[in-house]
């Protein structure tokens, strides 16, 4: 008889974690890029250098998202490699104990594989 798995499906904890944006600096609504470019064709002398500091607020925030979006796929990424590698170790474990158990059956099967492989060959 053959032996059958008993695990679960395979689950990667914390593939869903949010991105974490505390170090982002804040924001109010009207800083976006298309806000503070229409302020740059009409702002005065006297006024640029506040609207040049809102403009590197706004970069260093795009900055900051950008880098956690990165590091949160890079920490889930590696948690999916880690579970892909232990059920691919476990699939390799159960078809061993299953050829072990079974090896007329398992020599049959890789022989009709064989004879089906031969007359698809043979036909050309």
């Amino acid at each position: 008889m053959a032996r059958t798995s008993t695990r679960s499906a395979p689950t990667a904890p914390g593939i869903d974690t949010p991105v974490d944006r505390s170090n982002a600096p804040a924001l109010s609504e009207t800083d976006t890029l298309d806000s503070i470019l229409q302020e740059f064709r009409t702002v005065s002398d006297e006024n640029l250098p506040a609207l040049r500091e809102r403009l590197d607020d706004l970069l260093a925030a795009g900055s900051k998202t950008g880098t956690a979006y990165y590091d949160t796929f890079k920490r889930s990424s590696g948690r999916i490699g880690q579970v892909a590698r232990r059920e691919l170790q476990h699939s390799r474990e159960v078809a061993d104990a299953y050829v072990k158990e079974n090896p007329w059956r398992t020599a049959a099967l890789a022989g009709g594989i064989a004879f089906l492989g031969g007359l698809l060959l043979g036909r050309r």
